[in-house]
């Protein structure tokens, strides 16, 4: 019988090789993953359910509320599995815990997201598909050379940058995010903590390009190890149609390379062709799709 105890921040060295086993493309420092459960931890709207097997873990499941979602008692789930270790009940267990949990805190709304393989076993518990993601790899030191940066423009880094100017350009660019999530409306506190304060931000890698001192065009990225993630590329609508996006992310993942990073990985919403394009012309390749799933809470 699969025997289910509550998650705590303990918990952090096993679920990042958990993690790294079930979703080697998703890049987390150990730092940044300790600092989410010791926030789950503290809060009352968060819980997480753990499975081990010896003394490792292999199986995780947790649900928090989407505290600035438009949609009141929207909560966010995660369950994983370890490869070795499926198909022997922990993940029904672990979904049951989930249930139990949802039902307590008067959830509305549960979103999540399925890989190919888990999709069945999600549709079994209730949901239903919404909106289709592709993780792609490529390796940096492939990457071609980065074009001329276009006149007027000059390249820097997000170090070079403060917190309120990060903001307003992640603002005014995230709304073009396809998806049913509105990045735009992300409160100025939540991306100070969640982005900017980051373990996981590379500050040195991450490019910017300006114009008169303004931020034209970026790409933050995290690192770890030799893996880099790219969390966000940008272009405000003032200046697009330039090819800045091209040459900042070529630019970033060319000094990816000089720092020693292997594996760059990045993912794209399957509506987004403007970045697929950019995307399949640096070399990348698909590794992944997931599918973003709803049901009633």
């Amino acid at each position: 019988m699969t025997q289910v105890r509550p998650g705590t921040p303990a918990d952090a060295e096993g679920l990042l090789a958990l993690r790294s086993e079930v979703l080697p493309y998703r890049v987390l420092r150990l730092t940044d993953l300790r600092t989410s459960l010791e926030d789950g931890a503290a809060d009352k709207h968060h819980g997480s359910f753990a499975v081990e097997a010896g003394d490792r873990l292999v199986g995780w499941a947790s649900a928090t509320l989407s505290t600035w979602s438009p949609e009141p008692g929207e909560y966010h789930v995660v369950l994983l599995v370890h490869p070795d270790h499926r198909r022997q009940g922990i993940g029904t267990t672990l979904a049951e815990s989930l249930d139990d949990l949802l039902v307590k805190q008067n959830a509305r709304r549960v979103v999540g997201s399925a890989t190919d393989d888990g999709m069945d076993f999600a549709l079994r518990q209730g949901f239903q598909a919404t909106e289709v993601v592709h993780y792609a790899k490529v390796d940096p030191r492939l990457v071609p050379d980065p074009s001329a940066i276009p006149d007027s423009f000059e390249l820097t880094n997000l170090a070079a940058l403060d917190l309120e100017a990060a903001y307003a350009a992640f603002v005014a660019t995230a709304g073009d995010i396809p998806g049913e999530q509105d990045w735009s409306q992300l409160p100025l506190e939540l991306f100070e903590r969640e982005v900017w304060n980051s373990a996981s931000l590379d500050r040195e890698l991450s490019t910017v390009a300006v114009a008169d001192g303004k931020i034209a065009c970026f790409t933050n990225v995290l690192t770890d190890g030799d893996r880099l993630w790219t969390d966000m590329t940008g272009t405000l609508p003032a200046y697009r149609g330039r090819g800045l996006a091209k040459v900042v992310k070529t630019t970033c993942l060319r000094a990816a390379a000089a720092a020693g990073i292997t594996r760059a990985y990045t993912v794209n919403h399957e509506d987004n062709r403007p970045m697929r394009a950019i995307n399949d012309w640096l070399g990348y390749s698909r590794v992944a799709t997931h599918t973003g799933m709803v049901r009633p809470g």
